[in-house]
C-alpha cells in the first residue's frame, strides 16, 4: 500500500512539473506578444491623392500613317564604268534622273 502512494506521488510530481512548464511557455508567449504589441510604430499616413486634369472627350478622324526605312532598286539598274582614261571634269547629268541614249554624262579632261 505504502508502495502505491509513493508511486501515486510521483505521478502528481511529474504532473505538475509539465503543467508548470506548460504554464510558462504560455506566459512567456504572451509577455513576447505584448512587448512586440508595444513596439509597433503607427502605420505611416497615406499620400495625398495625386492631382490629375480632366478634359472633355471629342471624337474627330486621325490619319493614320506608317513610317519605314528602305532602299528602293530600279527595275533596270545601269552601272556607269569608264571606258577612257583621264581626270573627270564634271558630271552632266542629275542623279535620278532618266537619261537618253547619246546624252553627255560626264565630260573629262581632253589631255
Amino acid at each position: 500500500m505504502n508502495r502505491i502512494f509513493i508511486s501515486l506521488r510521483d505521478r502528481l510530481r511529474s504532473h505538475k512539473v509539465l503543467v508548470s512548464a506548460a504554464l510558462g511557455c504560455v506566459l512567456l508567449a504572451v509577455i513576447v506578444a505584448v512587448m512586440a504589441a508595444r513596439t509597433r510604430k503607427p502605420p505611416p499616413a497615406p499620400p495625398a491623392p495625386v492631382e490629375v486634369n480632366v478634359v472633355q472627350v471629342q471624337q474627330h478622324d486621325v490619319p493614320i500613317y506608317s513610317e519605314w526605312i528602305g532602299t528602293t532598286d530600279g527595275m533596270v539598274n545601269a552601272d556607269i564604268r569608264a571606258q577612257v582614261s583621264g581626270y573627270l571634269l564634271r558630271k552632266a547629268y542629275t542623279e535620278g534622273a532618266f537619261v537618253r541614249q547619246g546624252q553627255l554624262l560626264f565630260e573629262i579632261d581632253p589631255s
